[in-house]
């Protein structure tokens, strides 16, 4: 037998709706007059707990979305930099495949004395036609230079890359060689390139020039055909 008017049952004040105060008012009313014959109460007690699973779920809920936004606060500008850096590295990657390729093309030239009748602008701009468009001609540095080594000899090559200087402007005013050699000559050819770069978040840069730019180099040696 269930009496609520003895079971002693504390509710506190505003824990269950108005709707299940009225069912536990109603149920107590009718247990009281009916003497003592089972009148149980289980659906007011029901709907009272799956009220207060409610307001816990919904509570959870919440702190769960506060939780995930602060999380991804901290973790964005990592995943960002990452995916930033990740695209920047492929493009360089893919702009210095291109510079080797045409600095081989440059090189085929030479060696087999084609670059003998022609000047250093028609050689330049004939190495730029193997670039793609990602490359400005104009910026395109190429030195070309001869060796008096003799093939075969145990004499060093002069490999030293060259260091570029700057006009108040930013731009370089290297004054590039252009020595195409005679036959069995051996020659170094140098395509160079000031790659623009851009910062990422968290101080990620790729640049390693005063100017900023990425500083891309080919070096192709080699021996004239006789």
């Amino acid at each position: 037998m269930v009496k609520l008017a003895s079971a002693g049952v504390n509710v506190a004040a505003g824990a269950s709706s108005g709707l299940f105060d009225r069912r536990r008012k109603a149920c107590a009313r009718r247990a009281s007059q009916s003497q003592g014959a089972d009148m149980p109460c289980f659906p007011t007690r029901f709907f009272f707990a799956i009220s207060r699973l409610g307001s816990e779920a919904g509570r959870a809920g919440r702190d769960s979305r506060g939780a995930t936004a602060v999380e991804f606060a901290i973790v964005a500008p990592i995943v960002i930099a990452t995916l930033l850096g990740a695209l920047q590295i492929g493009v360089i990657y893919l702009a210095q495949a291109e510079l080797e390729n045409a600095a081989e093309e440059g090189a085929r030239l030479v060696l087999t004395n084609q670059a003998q009748s022609i000047s250093a602008s028609a050689f330049q701009s004939a190495i730029c036609g193997y670039l793609p468009a990602l490359f400005t001609c104009a910026n395109v540095m190429v030195d070309l230079e001869s060796q008096s080594v003799s093939a075969g000899s145990s004499d060093a090559l002069i490999m030293t890359p060259p260091g570029l200087t700057y006009n108040a402007n930013g731009a370089v005013t290297n004054a590039w060689a252009y020595q195409p050699g005679t036959a069995g000559q051996l020659e170094i050819l140098r395509v160079m390139y000031q790659w623009p770069v851009y910062a990422g978040p968290l101080g990620m840069a790729f640049g390693d020039l005063a100017n900023g730019t990425l500083f891309l180099s080919s070096t192709q040696v080699f021996q004239n055909e006789q």
